[in-house]
């Protein structure tokens, strides 16, 4: 039996809602992942965002906007599993 504790990771990156399109991408790619949980100033989850939302989100707009917030692209809600579940 496998528990989703033995493959997650444990403190996985994540991104302020109020983090830019512009700021979020440099982020994912300085930290080499494709995506982030978004967290609110409180800490707690609000949603998850990944680089092919922000490259949506900036393409949609003819590359500008890059200033908007991920808290506008981000999906929602953010779906989680609680560690001692099986898979």
């Amino acid at each position: 039996m496998v528990f989703v504790h033995q493959l997650m990771t444990p403190t996985p990156f994540t991104l302020r809602e109020n983090v830019t399109l512009a700021e979020a991408v440099e982020l994912l790619i300085e930290h080499e992942v494709h995506g982030a949980a978004v967290v609110g100033e409180d800490g707690t989850l609000r949603g998850v965002v990944s680089l092919a939302d922000l490259a949506r989100a900036t393409l949609d707009r003819g590359g500008g906007d890059r200033m908007r917030k991920i808290s506008a692209v981000m999906s929602v809600p953010a779906h989680t599993i609680e560690p001692g579940a099986t898979l």
